[in-house]
């Protein structure tokens, strides 16, 4: 049994079924990837969402496990298309944000600054 081909079928069932992810194809390579979670873990990875390429990249080398992990990132690609528009506002929001904040930080520094040297300056007349 190709299990690359038997992947390519699933994936293509899963699309029409749920008409959903057509830009993505399946990828197959079986091998043990290693990644760092963001929450400081270290993690075998079975499969993951290439958004950039729209691939399913399934790492498994065993059939069940396979189509398992080709179930699971197609429908982790499904919900990506659902966040990430939310994903992109709250990083452009805070982005915004940090922005004005630095921007209204700096104008207060700035004016606390001018405000000794004015201090200092006035002193400085009265020696």
């Amino acid at each position: 049994m190709d299990i690359e081909t038997e992947l390519n079928k699933e994936l293509q069932r899963l699309q029409t079924k749920y008409s959903n992810c057509q830009e993505y194809v399946c990828e197959w390579q079986p091998s043990i990837r290693q990644e760092q979670l963001p929450f400081d873990k270290q993690a075998e990875l079975n499969g993951e969402v290439n958004k950039v390429e729209h691939k399913l990249m399934i790492y498994c080398s065993e059939y069940e496990e396979a189509m398992h992990t080709l179930r699971h990132e197609f429908f982790e690609a499904m919900l990506d298309q659902v966040v990430n528009p939310y994903v992109i506002l709250y990083n452009n929001l805070q982005r915004g944000f940090e922005k004005a904040f630095m921007e209204n930080n700096y104008i207060q520094k700035e004016s606390l600054i001018e405000r000794f040297v004015k201090v200092e300056e006035d002193r400085g007349d009265k020696r």
